[in-house]
């Protein structure tokens, strides 16, 4: 049984409603809406300038050469593979352990993504999984590794980090350069994250991230592609607005020429405007996401058998997650105390559409699968307060003692 003393309640008028603490919640500010009124009063509402400061306070904190802002972190991946002319006849190494966006992208360009298992520690791909899957499957042959089941030629990677903590990218990226790959980073939970106390997002060819709601930096919609390379920066610049070769608010005459493929990936100064005040006051959020992960770290380290959340020097705390056993009981049982939970990820090779690929064999991802079998996340977020963090915390304390203590 479940010990209600630990729900908060709140009265009002004729009824007891239960406080339902949310799995997450952007951190707006009267910074943001007075920002976004500015843009409103305007009269310019599409990309333009806004969009092009927004730019540059990226740029700006994240120490890169290019940031080109878009609607969807999805919309970054797949530019940025188009703008390394993946096609039809190729493949891309992609994590098992990853949000679809990842690999639909790959399809989107005709190519096909391989999934790799990923390591059981940190939920991040390494040099050892990446081998292990190309030992099993492809053959090097004229200085490239060929995909034996599909025939197609491994063209590169598209590394994922995880809640914040980032992957092994020095590595990755002699490993790439020995085999011929190009690398992509998917950084969507990691805008500020840091490798080896630099932030991320100019180690790779290009690095890719969100904006949506749920993220710590948040546009509501929307994402950037970073990179130190020219070329990948204006063959992105030129494909996120259907190829046309000026942005509209630089136009001298209404002509205009279409000189590239592309596609409606491009944001608004609306959106746009959000960015800019949150970039602004971003560090603060980090820290704030920062003490609460540090709050769970020391008060559930003294859950015995619950594995929590691996420790990244630099992580941007965009997770936090614990393993435990009866999963699925844990999800109920918080959702009782009016906590809200959620579960990353669910391995591709599981999905419906995957699974119709034919493509993937359950066996080949023992870690992927162990670590969805236990993998919870947990609230964490900026605008928490303290009787919120409290709140989780006696909630995941009790739920143990309902479920871990009475089955061991």
């Amino acid at each position: 049984m479940i010990n209600n003393d630990n729900v908060n309640y709140v009265n009002k008028k004729n009824y007891v409603e239960k406080k339902i603490i949310n799995f997450s919640k952007p951190d707006i500010t009267e910074k943001e809406i007075q920002s976004v009124i500015n843009v409103l009063k305007s009269n310019w509402l599409t990309m333009g300038n806004v969009t092009r400061i927004f730019e540059e306070k990226i740029k700006e904190y994240l120490n890169v050469s290019y940031a080109i802002v878009l609607n969807s972190a999805t919309a970054g991946l797949h530019l940025g593979l188009r703008a390394l002319d993946l096609k039809q006849g190729e493949s891309v190494l992609v994590p098992d352990f990853t949000f679809t966006a990842t690999a639909e992208v790959v399809f989107r360009c005709n190519a096909i993504p391989l999934f790799i298992d990923v390591d059981r520690k940190s939920y991040l791909i390494t040099i050892e999984t990446i081998q292990n899957f190309l030992r099993k499957y492809c053959i090097w042959k004229n200085k490239q590794w060929i995909h034996k089941p599909t025939r197609t030629v491994v063209r590169g990677i598209l590394c994922v980090d995880y809640g914040g903590r980032v992957c092994d990218l020095h590595q990755l990226k002699q490993f790439a350069k020995e085999n011929h790959f190009f690398l992509g980073e998917d950084a969507a939970h990691s805008f500020g994250s840091e490798y080896k106390n630099k932030k991320i997002g100019s180690f790779c060819d290009f690095t890719v991230f969100s904006f949506y709601s749920t993220k710590n930096l948040t546009t509501g919609e929307g994402g950037v592609l970073t990179t130190n390379s020219k070329t990948i920066a204006k063959k992105v610049q030129h494909m996120r607005l259907h190829g046309i070769d000026r942005e509209a608010d630089k136009r001298k005459t209404p002509f205009y020429d279409i000189k590239t493929e592309g596609y409606k990936y491009n944001i608004s100064d609306i959106l746009s405007a959000i960015g800019v005040a949150q970039i602004e006051r971003y560090t603060e959020i980090l820290e704030k996401r920062k003490k609460i992960h540090e709050i769970y770290q020391k008060e559930f380290s003294m859950l015995k058998g619950i594995q929590l959340t691996p420790e990244y020097e630099g992580s941007s705390y965009h997770l936090y997650t614990i393993e435990v056993e009866q999963r699925n009981q844990w999800i109920e049982q918080l959702r009782q105390f009016g906590i809200q939970t959620s579960v990353h990820f669910k391995p591709l090779h599981m999905m419906t559409y995957y699974k119709k690929k034919k493509l993937y064999t359950a066996k080949d991802y023992p870690s992927s699968r162990e670590i969805f079998k236990k993998i919870l996340s947990l609230p964490i977020y900026s605008t928490m307060s303290q009787e919120d963090i409290q709140h989780v915390v006696s909630s995941v304390k009790t739920v143990y003692q309902n479920l871990h203590l009475k089955k061991n």
